[in-house]
């Protein structure tokens, strides 16, 4: 379980050094997969041990966190703002179009650094 706290560590500083080149696109990827990987996590140190490997596995996370993990309805509305991020890798991962700094601060780092501060106390 600790692996999963590493690989959220890893990819939310792969994520800021990203950020700090102007490598906005490798920063949205790794914004998401730490945030992602933390969740798991949190699941994980919950008490769950189900696999949530295979298709729809970040959506599975996802819902698994949103409806067992205490949150209250303000934050449950910033976790939901992950498909936005998703949204966001999947341009950076898979279109010929950048993510610009102006794109990564309007729609990623705000509301990525939020989830990140609510995931820090979850679950606890």
């Amino acid at each position: 379980m600790q692996r999963l706290n590493k690989k959220f560590q890893n990819n939310l500083e792969t994520a800021n050094w990203a950020e700090s080149k102007g490598y906005y696109d490798v920063a949205v990827s790794r914004r998401y997969y730490a945030i992602l990987q933390k969740m798991l996590y949190i699941i994980r140190r919950n008490g769950y041990n189900e696999s949530f490997e295979g298709e729809n596995s970040h959506k599975k996370i996802k819902n698994y966190f949103s409806q067992n993990i205490k949150l209250n309805k303000n934050q449950k509305w910033y976790i939901g703002h992950i498909w936005n991020i998703k949204k966001a890798r999947n341009k950076s991962d898979y279109s010929e179009n950048e993510i610009t700094r102006e794109d990564f601060e309007i729609e990623i780092k705000e509301i990525s650094d939020k989830i990140l501060n609510i995931l820090e106390g979850a679950g606890v």
